[in-house]
């Protein structure tokens, strides 16, 4: 398998764990296995935990409230973010390269 293989399967393993976890602890673990795996495939991003925050913020409101809150208390939402709503790309917020649809 290849790194992006390996980051993909990571991805899915993440997926699983968010959609059939039975607790918001469980399922946090597996929504940030998620944001990890976005994480490794944005080399420019400067850490996971600031990676985190950004990502938080872009995609707020797609995930169970509950869950969402306890990422961001321990990756607090940014007051200049980095990633476009609804996207995983470093860099992006500011600069699509896609039609935003509001």
């Amino acid at each position: 398998m290849n790194e992006a293989e390996i980051e993909e399967q990571y991805k899915r393993e993440g997926w699983n764990r968010y959609e059939k976890g039975s607790t918001p602890p469980e399922r946090a673990r597996g929504l940030f296995e998620i944001i990890e795996s976005h994480f490794y495939m944005n080399s420019k991003a400067p850490s996971l935990a600031t990676y985190a925050s950004h990502w938080l913020w872009a995609n707020q409101g797609r995930y169970d409230r509950r869950v969402v809150d306890l990422l961001v208390a321990r990756y607090p939402l940014p007051s200049r973010p980095r990633i476009q709503r609804g996207y995983s790309d470093w860099d992006s917020y500011g600069k699509p390269n896609y039609e935003i649809i509001d």
